[in-house]
């Protein structure tokens, strides 16, 4: 469903047009499920979020929000599925970007390491005004950091307000 909204694979009337799938591309940053990247070419953790063409302290700082920091010198071969998660959410939020779209940014990693990639997630959302659509299917962990949580279940969609945009956890709407 992801692919299909950013126009990766064709959909019937989402973004038809090419133009509208360019405009969307420069304000969009995805996370695919899978991150797609061979283990076996050498790249370092440096390398993939250089990708994004940030500032050191920028990648440095995202990075350690998800836990990453340490694997900066590491080859992509070397990680556990983990922490090639954390690296890749790392990048994807490098990007300034005003939509995230991210498929499973938690799949592969422990509880723990899961709310600290939705705190690093909702940082980034907060500090430049974004919105990002997650799929999760560990939906009480995503939505304990979520605004608003859209449950697909026996053919019906319920949306469901857990909190204000943008507020803190202590200002968690009731």
């Amino acid at each position: 469903m992801l692919k299909a909204l950013i126009g990766e694979i064709p959909a019937a009337c989402l973004f038809a047009h090419p133009a509208a799938r360019r405009d969307l591309a420069g304000q969009v940053a995805y996370l695919p499920q899978s991150d797609g990247v061979d283990a076996s070419f050498p790249f370092s953790v440096d390398e993939i979020v250089a990708v994004a063409g940030r500032p050191r302290g920028e990648e440095n700082r995202r990075l350690a929000a998800t836990g990453a920091a340490a694997l900066r010198r590491r080859s992509l071969a070397s990680l556990s599925g983990g922490e090639r998660r954390r690296v890749f959410v790392a990048r994807t939020l490098l990007f300034d970007r005003s939509l995230y779209f991210l498929d499973e940014p938690a799949a592969a990693v422990d509880q723990a390491s899961a709310s600290r990639l939705y705190e690093a997630i909702g940082a980034r959302i907060a500090e430049s005004r974004a919105a990002a659509i997650v799929v999760a299917h560990d939906a009480d962990s995503a939505a304990a950091h979520a605004t608003l949580r859209l449950r697909l279940a026996d053919g019906r969609l319920d949306v469901e307000r857990l909190r204000a945009p943008f507020a803190t956890d202590g200002e968690a709407s009731a």
